[in-house]
């Protein structure tokens, strides 16, 4: 009984051996031989398949003993259908030829035209929220030179060394093609290329809305490089009132107020500070570092 159930299981070992089938393809351009790479090769009413290598080849592994029908694709190429018997007598390659396909598809371009105010489309803004405004207003209360020149693609350099004014440039275009607006106003005029971020002292601000590019045509040719919009904090009906008192060891001193205040019919902000800047020669070479300043702004 024991040598009966063996050979059973031999049986079916050998017979399950056998229908574990392996056939290799080569696909070329019959036209000039050339290996075809990236051919699609399919074992028709299965999930199996594969595409061609470098080489040309693609392989399929554990195919059942019967006939089998392969179908073998290419962009441009018209698809070719191959049917096997298995077991195979040859286990040598089988070369794949796939003929160019003279005329492909039609691709059909469809466009439409709407008609839209230049005003009305879509434009990206950045935008430093009111958590970014109080983080860079703690590091300099004076001005908002910090505040944009930690912004990615905005450049601030220093153009004077006596006076310590400051610039600022978008996608490395000069200061005066960028435009410097206050609530969507253009009220600093050409003040972006100079000392236009030394009088802004940035307690009453909101947030900062930063357009990158071209905005001339709704801004006026000074927006060739972009845009950046201050927008200033809104009065409420509870007053708000805030002091800033800093000093560096750079021998600056900035004392800045701000209050706020609304009634039924009016409301008022009002911004003042006192900045003071001691010259400094950092490298002790005969050269101030830091130039020497007293301003007040209201």
């Amino acid at each position: 009984m024991k040598k009966i159930i063996v050979l059973i299981i031999l049986t079916i070992t050998i017979h399950s051996i056998q229908a574990q089938n392996k056939v290799t393809f080569i696909i070329k351009d019959k036209a000039d031989n050339d290996i075809l790479f990236g051919a699609n090769c399919i074992l028709k009413n299965t999930t199996i398949g594969t595409s061609s290598d470098e080489n040309g080849i693609c392989e399929f592994n554990n195919i059942p003993n019967g006939e089998q029908t392969f179908e073998f694709s290419y962009i441009g190429f018209e698809s070719v259908e191959k049917t096997y018997t298995f077991p195979l007598k040859d286990k040598q390659p089988i070369v794949i030829y796939l003929t160019e396909n003279a005329e492909l598809e039609t691709v059909t371009v469809f466009s439409t035209r709407t008609r839209n105010r230049i005003k009305e489309i879509p434009t990206k803004i950045e935008v430093l929220g009111n958590e970014e405004v109080i983080e860079e207003t703690a590091i300099n209360p004076g001005n908002i030179s910090k505040l944009l020149g930690e912004t990615s693609g905005i450049q601030v350099q220093q153009t004077s060394a006596i006076s310590g004014n400051v610039s600022f440039r978008i996608q490395g275009l000069p200061g005066k093609y960028t435009q410097l607006i206050k609530d969507g106003f253009p009220l600093y005029g050409g003040f972006s290329s100079g000392l236009s971020l030394l009088q802004i002292p940035p307690l009453d601000l909101k947030q900062v809305e930063i357009i990158k590019g071209s905005a001339s045509t709704l801004y006026g040719s000074d927006a060739i490089a972009g845009i950046v919009n201050l927008i200033s904090k809104k009065p409420k009906e509870k007053p708000e009132f805030s002091v800033m008192l800093n000093q560096t060891n750079r021998g600056g001193n900035d004392i800045s107020t701000f209050f706020s205040g609304k009634n039924e019919k009016f409301g008022a902000t009002l911004v003042a500070s006192i900045n003071s800047q001691k010259t400094k020669d950092i490298g002790n070479n005969g050269f101030s570092d830091i130039p020497e300043y007293n301003r007040a702004v209201i």
